[in-house]
């Protein structure tokens, strides 16, 4: 029995000696970005690890768990400029153009997320009292989570909770390959023009963060931080240890990527149904073929719709009264909604998306939902609203396990038409079961792999050997185009003596034949 007590104490011991301080700094982010790393974090805590969480959105739900400390700081979420955005309007009136653009909204959100942050006392005040042995960045504009990086000295990984941004490339050595941008959303097979555009925009992204981004962050940090010898956020960036892709090949496009790139597409996908209110089991049971989903995410529901594109959707669900609708409405129901449709303020998502009676889903396209919805074998109609949902909805057009409608295009004929085609239509479920099966066969599961990746990061602190090499490359070395540039210029030099040659010999020939024919 003693000997028992004492081999306790010594476990217990050693899982207080293994525990780490992790901070995840998700400055600038949705609350979906919160909702796909969460999983990471409780399993993080669950080991015996203290984490520490920074992001502009309070949690939906209430959560408490002693080692997880939850900063949400005053005014950082109107400060970042998300909030308030109207997608739909901007969409309905300038297509997708409109979206497109909003990249560079983006942009601007993290120098106004940094200043926020860095003019805030109380978030100073936290950042010199703490320590941490980890940092974990949001890779959409987080760039001022670099200055937190070197003034903890602690190893950082990057975690994009979509897949590869455009700068990428540069800033942590990936491949050059020409594969669609999501900012373009273009298809595999691109236009000539297309593939220009597409190549140019990595360096321009890049270019515009060393020459705009940089130059603001850096002076802003070494101010505010108090380290003068900061050093520059590019070599911080270049000493990345891990990148995190909400990804996988199945789902994506395949892609050639470094050993310090580790793909873990579907973390928060789960078997794990939670059970559903009493009321909504009853609505689901009174009908005999089943449900389809309508729900467009954290960002918006139909209620944010204008009321004659509202109409579009329920006089489309009227039309098919075989299937029960669940639809997330965030007011209470509108006495346009006909019978066969439940509203819901608050949905469930993934359990609804795993039961047995769901016939399709009709949502956004954003990749946590577009992952879902794959990972469970349920067909999709996506309507893409904002961000990178295009790129989604072109992909999964294209694999045909969806149909992509265009928001801004939408007739009732039009919606009635998919929900038939890929309710009736057996290829649609036929290619997402196909693709599910390859989605969840893995040697290790995404959250198995990113949590044994974390404490691989913290086991070694420093592993480079994993960073590609030619990061330290100029941006044209990387391309090797100095090479290509000097065998096209030899290769002209070339065919110039050559030429040179050739009309040298063909005028002496010519001088002789013409002597000859005088004499």
């Amino acid at each position: 029995m003693k000997l028992r007590i004492v081999f306790v104490f010594v476990v217990l011991l050693m899982a207080e000696t293994n525990s780490e301080n992790i901070l995840f700094y998700w400055g600038v982010s949705g609350y979906s970005h919160r909702i796909s790393v969460w999983g990471l974090i409780d399993k993080l805590v669950e080991k015996g690890h203290k984490v520490t969480f920074i992001s502009p959105y309070e949690a939906k739900v209430p959560y408490f768990h002693p080692n997880i400390t939850d900063i949400v700081p005053m005014n950082l979420a109107e400060d970042v400029g998300l909030i308030g955005l109207d997608f739909i309007s901007m969409r309905l009136q300038n297509g997708v153009q409109a979206i497109d653009d909003l990249w560079y909204e983006y942009y601007d959100s993290g120098i106004r997320g940094c200043k926020s942050l860095m003019q805030n006392e109380q978030v100073l005040k936290w950042i010199n009292e703490s320590s941490y042995d980890l940092v974990i960045l949001d890779a959409l504009y987080n760039d001022c989570g670099y200055g937190l990086v070197h003034k903890f000295q602690a190893p950082h990984i990057m975690y994009t909770p979509t897949t590869h941004f455009p700068w990428f490339k540069d800033a942590y050595g990936f491949p050059d390959e020409n594969l669609p941008e999501m900012e373009f959303h273009y298809p595999l097979e691109m236009t000539f023009v297309q593939s220009i555009r597409n190549l140019v925009s990595g360096l321009y992204w890049q270019w515009k963060r060393h020459t705009e981004l940089f130059p603001i962050l850096e002076p802003l940090l070494r101010s505010a931080l108090k380290i003068p010898d900061l050093p520059s956020l590019h070599e911080i960036e270049m000493n990345t240890s891990l990148i995190f892709t909400n990804t996988h090949p199945s789902e994506e496009f395949p892609r050639s990527l470094p050993p310090n790139v580790v793909e873990i597409g579907g973390i928060h996908c789960s078997d794990d149904r939670k059970p559903l209110p009493q009321d909504l089991e009853d609505f689901i049971a009174s009908g005999d073929n089943g449900f389809i989903l309508l729900s467009f995410g954290t960002y918006a529901a139909i209620n944010n719709l204008p009321i004659h594109l509202q109409l579009v959707f329920f006089n489309a669900m009227k039309a098919v009264p075989k299937y029960q609708f669940l639809v997330k409405y965030n007011q209470d129901r509108p006495d346009w909604a006909p019978k066969n449709v439940h509203t819901l303020k608050w949905v469930q998502q993934q359990d609804l998306i795993a039961h047995p009676k769901i016939r399709a889903f009709i949502g956004h396209g954003g990749l946590l939902s577009t992952q879902e919805a794959i990972f469970h074998g349920v067909p999709m109609i996506i309507v893409p609203l904002f961000a990178e949902q295009d790129y989604q909805a072109v992909r999964a057009n294209d694999r045909e396990t969806a149909i992509a409608l265009e928001i801004a295009e939408l007739t009732e004929e039009k919606l009635l038409k998919a929900i038939l085609e890929v309710t009736s239509n057996p290829k649609y479920k036929t290619n997402t079961m196909r693709l599910s099966k390859f989605f969840r066969d893995r040697q290790n599961q995404p959250l198995e792999s990113a949590i044994w990746w974390v404490e691989y990061v913290m086991r070694h602190k420093d592993i480079s050997h994993l960073r590609p090499v030619g990061i330290t490359k100029s941006w044209y070395e990387r391309r090797m185009l100095h090479i290509w540039g000097f065998l096209a210029v030899s290769l002209l030099c070339f065919l110039a003596i050559a030429m040179y040659f050739i009309i040298s010999v063909l005028k002496m020939m010519t001088k002789v034949i013409t002597k000859y024919k005088q004499e």
